[in-house]
């Protein structure tokens, strides 16, 4: 069955950035600011999506390798995630591109829900079958833990939800096809 294919994409500018980059200390957010600045005065119709952080950084904190030792262990902090997969904002952005009525608006393209390295290690331990410890450790400290520091890797919005006409692909579906379980 083929799909119904917009006659034409919408006119204007889109414009892809960090979710809540004023609550961000990183310099890239300060540009996207600045961007999103200048194209508002122009009159020229936008939209702007404003993602989260990809889920493709648990692979980079080790997730397949915690789920073979049974222990998650990262830096210390007071971690929670509005983390997102890049199929999910695909989807987003497609709306966007060919549907009516997204002049004018930002979405913050978060997670509903936001969750934590504890939760991580819950579901490893669920679709694993064996227990999964979380533990934070000073030794982890690497470039990731922080850059994610300096964004707001928590703040949610019910945006990229609405857009899709569905619910965000679960931190448990992520980590499934993460880990291959």
């Amino acid at each position: 069955m083929r799909s119904k294919r917009p006659s034409k994409l919408r006119s204007g500018i889109w414009c892809t950035g960090f979710a809540y980059p004023e609550k961000s200390s990183v310099t890239l957010t300060q540009l996207h600011l600045a961007t999103e600045y200048a194209i508002r005065t122009t009159g020229i119709p936008y939209t702007f999506l404003r993602s989260a952080l990809y889920t493709d950084f648990l692979a980079a904190i080790g997730l397949k390798e915690a789920a073979a030792r049974g222990e998650l262990i990262t830096y210390p902090g007071d971690w929670a995630f509005n983390a997102v997969t890049r199929d999910d904002l695909a989807l987003a952005a497609a709306a966007v591109l060919t549907e009516e009525g997204h002049e004018q608006r930002s979405y913050e393209l978060t997670a509903p829900r936001s969750w934590t390295f504890g939760e991580l290690a819950q579901t490893v331990s669920e679709l694993t079958g064996k227990p999964v410890i979380h533990r934070e450790d000073s030794a982890a400290d690497s470039w990731l833990y922080r850059f994610l520091a300096r964004i707001d890797t928590s703040s949610t919005s019910p945006d990229l939800e609405r857009l899709i006409g569905r619910s965000a692909t679960t931190l448990r579906e992520t980590v499934k096809r993460l880990i291959g379980a």
